[in-house]
């Protein structure tokens, strides 16, 4: 309805002959904001208004508009401002477009808006103060004065810092850089299945810029031929989380895909998280282990039919390999269900190896509630140690400065973990922890084995197998076989042992009758 709206009022626009004013977007959730900010304009004269409350909805009025400014919230709904303006400067045909920020984080958190396209900013406070920092900003832009202002933030001064909003957005930092650091694709979608956040592992999965992934419509991205399984699923997706990709194959970029859709409301709003993860190797090793398996049944048959009943039993031991998927719960809150829902054990950590933030996986593996742990140090829990190990991930990325990635196998745990440690920083540049993201490879690691198992069971089964191959002397008259050693022996005994085949011992017809007349009734000697 919003983007109807919208597109008429652009019309209805044009249609006065208005062509010589200049085109004005404001993107803002708020609607007080929108109807100050464009009643400011009309009272001012010369401009065309358009306003979009989400930043989804503001790339829709883009295109039939194209405005000279915009003026631009940071925090918005579905897109947020700096990735807006991020998209809006990978358009070559909004370069000359001038963006201002208008934000009321200003004070809690330093914007440098100019590294994400934006050309002034101005500090939300009483409209009547924006009002003299627009008209500024304004007689900048409209006489072309040739010295920037993206190192002032206009009205900052007027602002003062909330504690409250420098923890949420602290805490921000620690989710965004949790989803950073995922190894598993996120994306977040509308009920329309337009994209509107994605993580660095999604871009990276279907091999997409952020910018061409927000505002694309999900099941596009796949393949003509598994976009109905795609849209089949969302639009089945009720209260409850939907999995595909384990009985019917997605593939996408020659990879092996495994997704989750789960749903959650957020501020009466309804929205879709898409959990995306590569299980290429495990489909990869599942299948060598397949064709292996066939290559080894097909050469024992050639050998000898005595051990197909053995194969097939091998064949079923294989196939009894039994698949453990985890239930995840949906939480109230748009934090709590993102970091909830990983099935990995993901863990935020300070400087001092302190666990800061802790998801339910890692909570359940350690068998306490997520509260009992925060604060706790994490080699007291993970490993039962009273010292933290020489060769740490977290110790390693805090003095690297980097992300590190390593194999650990786990005996307090009895587990093998693929941990990867990620440093985050704070607004001064400085590392003041990790995020912790560890994956349970253990089944990975005994399929590896089984088939190694398998493999050397099968080669010792080939060994086993004896053939009949060459000339045997035979007598000619007792029937008796010649063997390597030049001694003769029964046919029997000769082919039970180069064979392994039991022999029983029965009389013809032909010698029944020459041997045991008396046996044989009339019927049979005609």
């Amino acid at each position: 309805m919003g983007f109807f709206y919208v597109n008429f009022f652009v019309w209805l626009n044009n249609y006065k002959g208005n062509v010589m004013e200049t085109k004005v977007v404001v993107v803002d959730n708020n609607k007080v904001i929108l109807r100050l900010m464009t009643n400011y304009f009309q009272q001012r004269g010369g401009y065309q208004v358009v306003t979009a409350e989400d930043g989804l909805e503001a790339l829709h009025v883009l295109e039939p508009f194209k405005p000279s400014l915009m003026f631009v919230d940071l925090r918005l709904p579905k897109i947020n401002g700096e990735k807006l303006c991020r998209i809006i400067r990978k358009m070559p045909e909004y370069d000359s477009t001038y963006i201002i920020i208008i934000s009321a984080i200003a004070a809690e958190e330093e914007v440098d808006f100019a590294s994400f396209g934006a050309n002034a900013c101005i500090a939300k406070g009483p409209f009547g103060t924006m009002q003299q920092h627009i008209s500024t900003v304004l007689s900048h832009w409209e006489n072309k004065e040739a010295t920037p202002l993206s190192k002032e933030i206009f009205g900052r001064e007027d602002i003062y810092k909330r504690a409250i909003t420098k923890e949420l957005l602290a805490t921000r930092k620690h989710f965004e850089a949790t989803l950073e650091n995922m190894v598993d694709g996120f994306l977040e979608l509308t009920v329309d299945e337009n994209i509107i956040f994605a993580n660095r592992a999604a871009t990276e999965l279907f091999e997409l810029s952020e910018e061409a992934l927000l505002s694309s419509f999900f099941p596009d991205l796949f393949a003509a031929e598994q976009r109905p399984l795609i849209e089949e699923a969302l639009a089945s997706l009720g209260d409850k989380s939907i999995e595909i990709g384990e009985e019917t194959a997605i593939v996408l970029h020659d990879r092996y895909l495994f997704i989750r859709l789960v749903p959650f409301s957020d501020q009466n709003q309804n929205f879709i998280i898409v959990i995306v993860q590569d299980i290429s190797q495990r489909k990869q090793t599942e299948l060598e282990l397949i064709e292996y398996k066939k290559g080894l049944e097909n050469l024992v048959a050639q050998r000898t039919r005595a051990y197909e009943e053995a194969n097939e039993q091998l064949q079923d031991e294989i196939n009894e390999r039994s698949k453990v998927q985890e239930q995840l719960k949906n939480s109230i809150d748009h934090w709590q269900v993102t970091f909830d829902i990983m099935s990995d054990y993901v863990s935020v950590h300070d400087r001092n190896m302190r666990f800061v933030k802790v998801n339910k996986a890692l909570a359940d593996l350690l068998g306490k509630k997520q509260q009992e742990i925060i604060g706790e140090q994490c080699y007291e829990l993970l490993h039962s140690t009273k010292e933290p190990w020489p060769t740490c991930p977290h110790i390693q990325a805090m003095d690297r400065q980097d992300v590190v990635t390593e194999e650990i196998e786990e005996p307090y745990l009895g587990k093998t973990l693929l941990v990867t440690c990620s440093p985050f920083f704070d607004i001064e540049g400085e590392v003041i922890g990790t995020v912790h993201v560890a994956r349970d490879i253990t089944r990975q690691k005994r399929a590896q084995e089984e088939r190694e198992t398998l493999v050397k069971k099968l080669q010792a089964t080939l060994d086993e197998v004896k053939t009949l191959r060459g000339i045997l002397p035979i007598c000619s008259f007792c029937k008796n076989i010649r063997n390597d050693e030049g001694y003769y022996e029964q046919i029997e005994a000769y082919i039970h042992k180069h064979s392994g085949v039991d022999f029983s011992h029965t009389v013809c017809p032909k010698c029944m009758r020459e041997h045991y007349p008396e046996y044989i009734d009339e019927k049979d000697k005609s």
